[in-house]
């Protein structure tokens, strides 16, 4: 009978250690997943946003003959506090050269990744999708998206 008392406690012993190890598991993959779906909104709202800035970028232009020296002047006041910024909480980066202009969010990290946002602009090849990759610039200009996470 005292054999059968210290099997039945190592088999609930095992069954613990298992169970522990199964929650841990099951909580590190939520952990992960909750951490993607947040960036992932976040990354979706830069996309949605950006696309309302060109659209007012686009309306300044319509009425001025030129982009705005400032993305400031071209939003109307109540959206510049949250035009201004991506998703991520950084401020959208804008540049102009009066008939052009190229702006981009620098993702989760808020720093550059590196490339030539104008030699982007001026190439010939195809959108080039990042979703997913949540530290990646989204570039739009006034020919469209270069790079974007919408798919």
């Amino acid at each position: 009978m005292l054999e059968a008392g210290r099997r039945a406690t190592k088999l609930v012993r095992r069954l613990i250690a298992t169970l522990t190890a199964l929650l841990t598991v099951a909580g590190v993959i939520f952990a992960v997943n909750l951490w993607r779906a947040q960036n992932r909104s976040q990354q979706v709202r830069t996309l949605a946003d950006m696309n309302y800035v060109a659209h007012y970028l686009k309306d300044y232009r319509k009425n001025h003959g030129t982009f705005p020296r400032h993305l400031r002047a071209a939003l109307p006041q109540k959206h510049i506090p949250t035009l201004l910024t991506d998703g991520f909480g950084f401020a959208l980066h804008y540049e102009t050269e009066s008939d052009t202009f190229i702006l981009v969010s620098f993702g989760a990290r808020g720093r550059p990744d590196g490339i030539n946002y104008w030699a982007l602009r001026n190439s010939p090849e195809p959108m080039k999708s990042v979703a997913g990759d949540f530290s990646a610039d989204q570039v739009l200009s006034d020919k469209g998206w270069h790079r974007e996470a919408g798919k």
